[in-house]
């Protein structure tokens, strides 16, 4: 019988030893989240020369108004779908659907297929 209390005080201690470590363990994985959330929460926003595009979905306007700061010089040489897109951080397909809803009442596409915005 003493042999047997014996084994199991032991085998108590050896798990009391690993229940520790497991909840260190734990302790270390939440506050690595913390510091992961923190991080996310303080990054920067990812922004183009604009200042208005960023790596979530634009809101409702938001596209328009970033290529309009892009064109802002209605006399100056005009600009390329791609370069439009390259400044603005938007992809070129929705730059593409921006400036075609826009044309005539915002943007004008020269002969030379260079954007620029309509005075």
């Amino acid at each position: 019988m003493e042999d047997a209390i014996c084994d199991l005080e032991a085998s108590i201690v050896l798990l009391e030893k690993e229940q520790k470590t497991i909840e260190q363990n734990i302790a270390a994985r939440k506050l690595r989240i913390e510091q992961l959330r923190s991080q996310i929460l303080n990054q920067p926003r990812e922004s183009a020369p604009s200042g208005i595009r960023t790596k979530a979905r634009l809101r409702k306007g938001e596209g328009l108004v970033a290529i309009e700061n892009v064109l802002h010089n209605a006399d100056g040489p005009g600009k390329t779908q791609a370069q439009i897109a390259q400044e603005t951080g938007i992809s070129p397909s929705s730059v593409l659907r921006i400036l075609q809803r826009g044309e005539g009442k915002k943007f004008v596409k020269g002969q030379d297929d260079l954007w620029r915005k309509k005075t």
